[in-house]
């Protein structure tokens, strides 16, 4: 069996201690459950909207690629200028 790049190891420990996967079976799991939806998908999601140019995708495949990265998607609080009344 070959050994972990240390980019991937770090990525691993990244998904670990974020708090989103609990161990590496289960982030190793969905990274590859992930990879299998893709390639059973025909690869790479560009080339299928070039195929498929009308067919409009969801939400959750628009930001599937993002999965795991650690972005904060929330609003920005601010309530704006205050207003003089």
């Amino acid at each position: 069996m070959t050994h972990l790049k240390p980019s991937h190891e770090q990525l691993v420990k990244e998904a670990l201690s974020s708090g989103r996967y609990r161990s590496v079976d289960e982030f190793l799991d969905e990274a590859l459950s992930a990879w299998k939806d893709k390639d059973l998908q025909g690869g790479d999601q560009l080339q299928s909207a070039h195929r498929n140019p009308g067919k409009k995708k969801t939400l959750s495949e628009l930001f599937a690629s993002l999965r795991g990265l650690d972005i904060d998607l929330s609003r920005n609080p601010s309530t704006g200028r205050p207003i003089d009344l």
